[in-house]
Formats: structure tokens, sequence, C-alpha cells
């Protein structure tokens, strides 16, 4: 907490008057307090809280809490948890005064205190216990703890303990916030109370979406008191407001208004006489002044000094919770929390007749502070507000890495009070995004070796202001395995499945600019339909934003959507290396767009010529409410921004990788086996560069170098799906043997029915019927969707010679299951590969093609059909079509040049020879149905 309210010491039961001391007192409760009779609580309540009895009271310009709480300790473990009770309190304002501490056991009270004191043995010990000085937070808190003797199981342990709080600082106003907690919180009793003389001006509030306060007068003194837990609220959608979703409280003040708060600390930040009394920082306003005229530009200098040579301490002690330390102070010691820094910064700037003031926000709640009553509990840190050309700027100490590019973003607090010496009310935060980006990402990508290999790209990013600060101990400290995870991170966040081979951080102090250089590979983006290449650009492109607030249940209707971010403007570059063919590249889609839609400011530019594509979006956002009545307007806003997605078309000619010669392969991917061979070299225990390359080599026909791939990442880290990855492998490298052992080590590793089926089939291929049937056996029959099996038994009876015996299975099992496209499409290629059941082939085939979800795998079944029934023509009419569709079928590629040379055509060998580069296994795989190259 950079700001300590006094909710914070309400909420820790610790307030005491300026004249109390170090030392734990004993006495009564105060008179006024009605002390509830606990006895009237059924014991055998399994409720662990039996009682929580919090009574307050406002009198004499200070609150007074009276605080009783019992606890059923019904295990073991409730008896260690409640064994040691501790409070707190701050020495410099107050007494912590202990009331009771007792245990009922059995019907029967006992007075743990008395019984001490009757020993003379300690009671509550004083500890100084700084709790948050990894938060770089001294509050100065002392502990009273004490180890209760002789707990047992099934005891009430009660305590009961005054305190009181009068804060000079509050100018003799008092507040009060109370934390009141709801179902399904479960308590024996619960009530909270505040009592205040009658006729004394006091204002209470209970909210949000509180009921039950009741007001009463009794013995001069006006009560408001409600009882808890509090009805079960609500769900409320976590994109609310925090008005909504805060957690409900009782407030209660003597402050009138705003204007009351906001003058009663305006004098706490008067930099008057301030800067004399600074030795060596009236030099410092010199040396700014020296450096620009630009008043903007002095502000940023100015405000670059209290972040950079200021570190963030925050000293609660001695009143320090509201009083800043003086700027003198500051500067001599170098830290400072939040009201240090304002101070500071302040003093610089009225130096330079720069008109700039105070301003109360909260951090965490900020959109509701309008619904909370005015006092300073409200708010939680303090900040600069400055007028500069006109213009309201948002200054913060405690931020890092401000610079003048990003000095205009405005954080999201939502509300603020300016304190003036007149009085102020709140003010709104206005919603606006930073003018320049505070991210800059120049990106490159190498498309150039072909539409299906992977793609080069370059990251030159830069970032400015609080996100390079937060970057910055990564630079100057981090080791190489944190800088590596970055890398990657924010690779992947830009391609996926990204793989690194170089990277290099830096930051410059001067500018507050960290830059990120990241080379590497990542996945090719092109996807292709009916002979057409395509791909679109969601990771640096605008048009993805999404909408989509859930307000359908009636109480949520009227509630606003609220972004609750930081402000950042991020802008992106990008440069796309096309392969390398000329023309034939379409841009679909509105080039240039610009657009405000919810929280953000978008534009778009983009170029395309014959060799590459540009790119340049800016993207900010800032926070910002959207009111409900505006909610159904931006998701029409965004729906029409999402169809301006940009698409690139393509005809490819000539450059799928079938279509290139080894000699023309192997000059295009050197670069990226360099890549690869660096990044790989890195970490040779790193599977995901490895998985990268095995996939490559796949995809550029090096079975070997795949086959090496995946051994290396099994030797790592072995898996069932690496293990059948290899055995496609080992079948393209005709090793039989080796695929079947690597179908039975995925099979040991998981034992699943679709890797048994995967073992029959490996089986199958490798000519062992008599193995493959048994692993059938074992599953068709046995297990509930057996489909395949089934299948797979007519294709081995098939292989066998049996052809009509399979198709009769086959046949079987549609008579079950009528239309059923997988049926039918087996059926389709069973008659053809096996040359079985031709009569009406083409009827069960043109059914497959009408029901089938993969009409390109029916049309080539249906062509081999054709084939078969020497119809040529209307089998490569069918291959044609199924290539078009699915242009990396190279089955139907190597059927179709068959059935071309079949009839004369000597460019069928061209095909034939274009399938047998990416599929060497189809040549055995057709021989087995007695259909080849003659």
């Amino acid at each position: 907490m950079r700001f300590l309210g006094a909710s914070f010491i309400a909420l820790a039961c610790c307030s005491v008057p300026a004249w109390a001391g170090d030392d734990v007192l004993y006495g009564d409760a105060p008179e006024w307090v009605d002390s509830f009779d606990i006895s009237s609580i059924t014991p055998q309540s399994n409720v662990p809280l039996v009682l929580l009895d919090i009574q307050q009271r406002i009198e004499n310009n200070q609150l007074v809490t009276y605080s009783d709480r019992a606890f059923k300790l019904d295990s073991p473990e409730a008896v260690t948890s409640a064994g040691t009770v501790s409070t707190l309190w701050l020495p410099d304002k107050g007494d912590l005064t202990v009331n009771r501490l007792d245990i009922l056991r059995d019907g029967k009270t006992i007075h743990v205190l008395d019984a001490l004191a009757a020993d003379n043995k300690e009671r509550f010990t004083v500890l100084r216990r700084e709790q948050q000085l990894e938060q770089r937070s001294i509050d100065g808190l002392l502990t009273a703890t004490m180890t209760v003797p002789d707990l047992r199981v099934g005891d009430i342990l009660r305590v009961t303990t005054s305190t009181t709080l009068k804060d000079a600082t509050l100018d003799g106003n008092v507040q009060a916030t109370q934390p009141l907690f709801a179902d399904p919180q479960k308590a024996g009793y619960a009530h909270y109370s505040l009592s205040w003389p009658e006729g004394e001006q006091v204002s209470w509030r209970a909210g949000p979406f509180v009921d039950g306060v009741e007001e009463s007068s009794k013995n001069g003194y006006h009560y408001a008191s409600i009882a808890l837990p509090l009805p079960k609220r609500e769900d409320m959608p976590s994109d609310a407001p925090m008005r909504y979703l805060r957690a409900p409280l009782f407030q209660a003040t003597t402050y009138k208004d705003w204007k009351d708060v906001s003058s009663s600390f305006a004098d706490l930040y008067s930099t008057e006489g301030k800067l004399a009394a600074a030795q060596g920082l009236e030099a410092e306003v010199n040396r700014i002044k020296a450096a620009s005229a630009d008043p903007l530009q002095r502000a940023a200098l100015a405000l670059q000094l209290v972040q950079d040579d200021i570190s963030y301490l925050a000293n609660g002690m001695n009143g320090g919770n509201y009083v800043p330390q003086s700027p003198a102070q500051t500067w001599a010691k170098r830290y400072g929390d939040c009201k240090a820094k304002t101070v500071l910064l302040l003093t610089l700037l009225h130096a330079m007749d720069i008109e700039a003031e105070a301003a109360l926000v909260s951090s965490t709640i900020g959109d509701a502070v309008p619904e909370l009553l005015p006092m300073p509990a409200d708010f939680d840190h303090v900040l600069v507000r400055a007028m500069i050309g006109g213009r309201e700027y948002w200054l913060d100490g405690t931020a890092a890495g401000t610079r003048i590019t990003d000095i205009d973003g405005v954080p999201p607090f939502f509300n603020a009070l300016p304190l003036r010496a007149e009085g102020a009310d709140l003010i709104a935060l206005p919603e606006r995004p930073l003018a320049q980006p505070n991210v800059f990402s120049k990106i490159t990508l190498d498309e150039s070796a072909g539409f299906d290999l992977p793609v080069i790209f370059t990251i030159d990013a830069n970032f400015i202001g609080p996100i390079a600060a937060q970057l910055r101990p990564l630079v100057l400290q981090g080791t190489d395995e944190n800088i590596d995870k970055f890398s990657q991170t924010f690779s992947d966040e830009m391609f996926g499945n990204a793989v690194i081979s170089e990277r290099k951080l830096s930051y410059d102090v001067k500018t507050g600019v960290l830059t990120a250089s990241i080379k590497g590979v990542t996945s090719n983006r092109w996807s292709f339909k009916r002979g057409k290449a395509q791909q679109t650009f969601d990771n640096f492109d605008i048009s993805d934003v999404r909408f989509a607030p859930d307000r359908a249940r009636s109480l949520w209707r009227d509630i606003p959507v609220s972004f609750r971010v930081s402000p950042i403007h991020s802008e992106i570059l990008t440069t796309i290396a096309l392969p390398s063919q000329q023309g034939d590249y379409t841009l679909v889609g509105k080039p240039d767009i610009a657009a405000n839609v919810i929280n953000m400011d978008l534009t778009r530019t983009a170029t395309l010529n014959d060799k590459e594509l540009t790119i340049q979006t800016n993207r900010g956002e800032f926070p910002k409410e959207i009111q409900p009545g505006n909610i159904s307007a931006e998701k029409a806003k965004t729906a029409r921004l999402d169809a301006k997605t940009l698409r690139l078309e393509a005809v490819p000619k000539g450059e799928r990788v079938w279509e290139l010669s080894s000699k023309d392969l192997t000059a295009r991917t050197a670069t990226l086996r360099e890549i690869y061979a660096a990044a790989i070299a890195k970490d040779p225990k790193e599977t995901a560069p490895l998985r990268s390359r095995a996939l490559f080599r796949q995809t550029i026909r090096d079975y070997e170098g795949t086959y090496e791939d995946l051994t290396a990442q099994l030797e790592i880290e072995p898996t069932a799906e690496l293990y059948l990855w290899r055995a496609w492998i080992d079948r393209a490298l005709e090793d039989d043997d080796q695929a079947i052992a690597d179908t039975r080590e995925a099979f040991a590793l998981e034992p699943t029915p679709d890797h048994a089926w995967e073992e029959a089939r490996v089986l199958k291929l490798a000519g062992d019927y008599d193995s493959a049937l048994k692993v059938i056996a074992n599953y068709e029959g046995q297990i509930e969707d057996d489909i395949e099996f089934t299948t797979e038994r007519a294709d081995i009876l098939g292989a066998q010679g049996k052809t009509e015996e399979g198709l009769e299975i086959i046949n079987s099992e549609l008579v079950e299951k009528p239309n059923n496209p997988y049926l039918l499409e087996i059926s389709c290629w069973h008659r053809g590969k096996w040359n079985v059941g031709l009569d009406d082939v083409l009827s069960v085939c043109t059914q497959a093609i009408e029901n089938s979800s993969s009409v390109s795998s029916a049309m080539d079944g249906r062509a081999l059909a054709y084939f078969r029934l020497a119809e040529n023509e209307s089998a490569i009419e069918d291959l044609n079509n199924a290539l078009e569709i699915e242009p990396d079928r190279q089955g139907a590629r190597y059927l179709r040049g068959i059935v071309r040379l079949a009839n004369g055509d000597k460019g069928g060998q061209k095909d034939v020879d274009q399938a047998l580069r990416d599929y060497p296994h189809l040549q055995r795989d057709y021989a087995r149905y007695d259909l080849g190259v003659k």
C-alpha cells in the first residue's frame, strides 16, 4: 500500500490516541459497550466463528473500537492455529487495551489473563514486526502476541480488545471504515454498530448492495447497526466497474464534503520555502532548465529525476501514513513513498513555474470513490496533476521509466481529489490514448523459400516507459535463462511456435528505451483450398478486437463494462517477403482503416507489390467505461471491424514443395538449416527446436534427418505420439521392422485402442497379416466403437486375396448403418483397391462423396473405381477435382500419373515423380493393389 489511509488502521484494529505508548494495557471495556452474552449461542454449533461483535463510537474527536471475537476449536489444527493470539497497533497514535481473553470449556469460563497475572507470568509480549519490508514499506506497527496456555479441542477461545484512534493530521475529524462480511461466511452471532452523540454531525453510508442498517437513539447517542452476515451477494460480471465488485463496507465520517477533505490536506503539499531547504536540489532545477526551454520536456526530466533517483520506501511511523516527509529529507535520504515523491516533484515543477497540484486517488477502486463518503481513507495513493500548454498531465513519482514519449498517459484511477487550500470536488480523469507509441515493433518475415516452408523472422522491438522499466532488471541482472524465456514468450505471442537462434536485449538509461532484437523461424501460415493459397495476419492486424460482455441476466443489463488497463500504444510495422513467384497476389479487405472501438484507437495501412507486403498498425488502449446504452453499438463496431480482416491470396505457380527439385530445395533452405542448427546447438536438450526441425526436414523430404530429430526427442522425453510419428518415417525409409517396433513402443506407453489400431495397420502394410489379425481380435467385438478394427480386418482379407469376404464384412456393417459416410468411403476404396464389387461401385462411391466430410478422399476413391472400369477420363476428372481441393494429396497425384501414363500421356511421369518425392512408400502401397508404373 503506497498511501496508508485510516481504513488500514481501522482494519488492523490498532486505533490509538496521539498520547499513547508502546505497552499493552489491560482493563475493562468502555462503559458504553453492550457486551454480548455468549451463553445464548448453542454450544453444539459447528460454525468456527462463534462470535463477532464490533462496536464503535465517535466522540471527542476520536474513534473507539470495541472488538469481541470467539472461535470454536473443533480440531487439532484449529487449536494450533488459534494457539497464538496477535493484535497490532500504531504506538505513535494510541493504546491497545486487552479487555478479556477467556477459554470456555464444559460450561465453565477460564479467565486466562487473571490466571497469568496471579502467577506473575507474562501475558502479551510486544514485538516490532515490519510485515511489508519486501514491498519497501515501514508501517511502524507493533505486534502484541501471546501463546494461550492449555488450549484443547472443543474449547471456545474469546478475545476482546478496545482501541482508540485520534489522528492529529485529520484536524479534529474522525473517520471509520468497517468491512461487512456476507453469506456463505457464517457466524454464531455477528453484529456491527456505530454510535455518536446526538446532535453531532456524523454521516454514514453502507454499500454496495447493503440493506438492513437500523438507526436508533439511546442515552443521548445515535446508533446505526446491522446484523451479520449480510445476505449472499448476487454474482457480478468480472468486467463490471469496481463499484459493483468491491467488498461491502460501512463508513462514517465527520467530514462535511470533498472540499473539506481537500482543504484539510492541502497544506501538507505546500512547496513554499522547500526548495532552498533541500541542499543540492536547486542545482537540479537549474540543470533541467538548461537542458530544455519546453515546459513539458522540463516536467518529463523532473519526473525522471524523482522516479529514477529516489527509491520507493513507505514510512508510516510518527504520523507518516498521511504526513509526507520534506523534500530536504527525501533528497538527502534518496528514498520516499508516494507522498514524499509527490511533494518533491511539486517542488521541482513550481520552481520552474509549471502549474501543478497534488491529487489523491484510489489505485484499486477508483471508479467507486464518488459513491463513498468523503474521507481520506477512500484513497491509497497521491500523485501530481499538472497543466501544461492547456493539457492535463498525471505524473506519478512512484511509477518508473516515464519519458516525454509517454508522459501523457492517464492511469486507471478514474477519479481524483485535487488538494487545494480553498478545497476541491472530485474530478474525473480523462479517457484518452497515448499520443505516441510506448511499444514499437519492426517485424520482418521472409517467406521467400516457398509456400510450404518455415518462415524466417526478425523482431526489433522498442519498449518505452513503465514497460521498459519493468523489464530493465532483465537486462541488467537477468540470467541467460530468464532472457531466453522472455524472448521465447514475446516471439510466441507474435507468431506461435517460434524457434529462436539469436536474441539481444539492451537498455538506454537516458531515453528509457529497452530494445529487444530476436531472430528465428516460425511456422508457415499459408493455407490452401481449391488450388488457392491464403493467409491472414491476426497477430499483426488490428481487426481481431473481441467485445462480448455477458449482460444476459436482467440484473446485469444496466452495468457498464470497465477497462481497468494502464495506457498502452503499440505500433507494429510488418514487412513480409513473399514466395519468389511474381504477381498473382491479391490483398482482400480494405487496406487502410481508422476506428475508435470500445477503449481503443486503431489504425492500419497496408501496401502490396510483387515481392512484399507491408502492414503498419497502431493500437492505443486506455482506461474507459462503456455505458450500458452503448454496449450494443460497440459490439456492432467490433463486428464491422472483424469483417475488415486482411487476407492475402495467391495462386502458387511451381512453388509447392513437391514441385521443387532437390537442388532447388537445398538452395532455398540453406539459411533455414543454419538457423535451426544454431537454435538446437544452444540447448540440445530442448525438445521444441528439435520438433520444429523434424517437421521442416519432413517437409523437404529429408527423412533421414527427420528420423534423427525424432530419435533425439525420444531420448529426452519419449511419448506415444513421437513413436507413431517415427513409425511413419520408418515406412518412408522402407524399414518395416522399425516401424512395427515403434508402434509397439507407442502402445506400451499408452495402451489405447487407437494405438493398437496403428500397430495393426503397420503390421498389415509390412505384410504380417497374421500378427495384424491377432491385434484386431483383441478389440473387435470387445469395445463399443470397433468399426475401424472391423474395416481393417476387411482390408487384410482383401490383401490376402479374400476380396469378396472383406467386402461382405463392410456391407454387413452398412446394413446396420446405412449412409454412414465412413463405411461408404471404405466400401468405395475396398472395391477399387481390390478390384471387387465393381457392378455397383460407382453408386457406392458417389454416395460416399455426397455424404463425406472429406470430399477429396472420396473423389480419390471413385477415381480408382473409374480406372478399374477403364473409364480413364472420368478418373482423371475426379483426381483433378480432388487435387484442386487438397493439392498436397499425393496419393491422388500418384494415381493420376498412373492413369495418364496408361492413356499414353507422358506428362503422367511428372505426377508420379512429384508424389514419390513426398511419399516414397506410395509405390509399395499401390503395388499391393497391383497398380503402378508399367
